[in-house]
């Protein structure tokens, strides 16, 4: 009896949740669907998809709770690979975001913590080579920074603390052709451009990120 009862109560819940949650499907002038969006109490919750008007795919996957982003959103493109992959706490970003080309190839991978850029940052061209490699601490560059071009050659190194430091760009062959001054995030003071043989060629001054000056050096 006991059992019965207990197999009563649940059928009892699943169907009390399932009357609240509908499922609101939207379609394209050309019959397509355009969307499929679940609601429970008038608020978008379980998954939401939108599709290519087109071809049909899905272009956007999102977990919803009580109207808001949790859990993993994606974008996708028309051809079915992945764009664009996150994570959300409650419409904030938590976790590890990607980018991808559309043929399948991880340009970008970033941490957030609540909404603010905290930990491991790397960058790829689309041909799998490393562009950069970094770190973030809320929300500002910290620590190593290294740049490689397409070949995987190093092309610029820094080392910042909250967002402050000097970034060093090379040429290809690896001489030193720029020094640039990072403050908080933003260009702050001088960027020193050099010629091949080590003589300063000019310097351009900066102020939140905006050009203030250029000083061009004389030729004897």
């Amino acid at each position: 009896m006991r059992a019965v009862r207990l197999l009563f109560f649940v059928l009892t819940v699943s169907l009390l949740i399932t009357s609240c949650t509908k499922t609101k499907h939207e379609y394209y002038p050309n019959g397509l669907l355009k969307s499929e969006t679940q609601y429970r109490n008038g608020k978008e919750h379980g998954i939401t998809k939108y599709f290519n008007k087109n071809y049909g795919t899905v272009i956007m996957e999102a977990y919803m709770v009580r109207g808001q982003k949790h859990g993993s959103f994606k974008r996708f493109y028309f051809n079915g690979n992945i764009e664009y992959e996150a994570n959300y706490n409650y419409d904030v970003l938590d976790g590890i975001e990607r980018n991808y080309t559309q043929q399948g190839q991880m340009i970008s991978e970033t941490t957030y913590k609540n909404g603010v850029k905290e930990g491991p940052h790397s960058t790829w061209y689309e041909n799998g080579v490393l562009l950069s490699k970094g770190a973030y601490k809320n929300d500002l560059q910290e620590g190593e920074w290294l740049f490689y071009d397409e070949r995987g050659f190093l092309m610029g190194e820094a080392h910042f603390t909250e967002g402050s430091g000097e970034l060093i760009a090379y040429d290809h062959n690896g001489v030193k052709a720029r020094v640039t001054t990072y403050f908080k995030g933003v260009k702050e003071g001088p960027e020193t451009y050099y010629n091949p043989d080590g003589t300063v060629e000019k310097v351009v001054q900066f102020h939140e990120d905006r050009i203030v000056s250029t000083t061009e050096t004389s030729e004897e």
